[in-house]
């Protein structure tokens, strides 16, 4: 699940500050596995796996991730230098897509896949619930994009190629289905009132 990022920058030294704490946070919170359903669990056992253990490890998450992001905010700042800014905004544009892919691709037990429309509801809620952290991503890819291209170091021209990739998959990431169901209810009412 290591995600591998380009040779840092001329300068730059995870080891001390503005980086240091910032990405410490990051690798423990990335190191937080989340909690497994089995496939043979019922659905009572799917709701309480919901409420209890995912959902924990869900806050747990994403304090994990807004701390990191308080300690490296010094090094995101417009005064930072260019490589540390770049390395902190890819850093966080990992934690988020990480927590929204780990969401997204939850696998759904048994249970859920045999009956098609509560697949559809399961798979839309936790796509709803990866969503914003999608958009996250793409917006902390391309905070790091912008400041390794507005950089005249060739040190940093992998970090613009990442960033760039990551923000375009960030995007194209999978959002929830409309299954019709809004449409036809809309339709209906516009139907009721002519």
């Amino acid at each position: 699940a290591g995600v591998e990022l380009p040779p840092l920058p001329h300068g730059v030294r995870l080891g001390r500050a503005p980086l240091e704490a910032g990405i410490a946070r990051a690798v423990r919170t990335g190191d937080d596995e989340r909690p497994e359903l089995p496939d043979t669990a019922a659905r009572a056992e799917g709701d309480a796996y919901v409420a209890g253990p995912l959902r924990t490890w869900m806050l747990e998450r994403g304090r994990g991730l807004s701390e990191a992001r308080r300690l490296l905010a010094d090094a995101e700042r417009e005064e930072a230098e260019d490589g540390e800014r770049a390395v902190a905004a890819a850093v966080i544009g990992v934690l988020y897509v990480r927590l929204a892919l780990e969401l997204a691709e939850l696998p759904l037990p048994a249970s859920v896949r045999s009956d098609p429309a509560l697949r559809l509801g399961v798979r839309n809620a936790l796509l709803e619930a990866a969503s914003p952290l999608f958009t996250g991503a793409e917006s902390a890819f391309a905070s790091c994009a912008i400041a390794s291209v507005r950089s005249t170091d060739p040190s940093l021209e992998p970090w613009e190629r990442f960033c760039d990739e990551n923000a375009v998959e960030a995007r194209e990431a999978p959002r929830p289905i409309d299954d019709g169901s809004a449409a036809e209810r809309g339709g209906a009412e516009d139907g009721d009132a002519s």
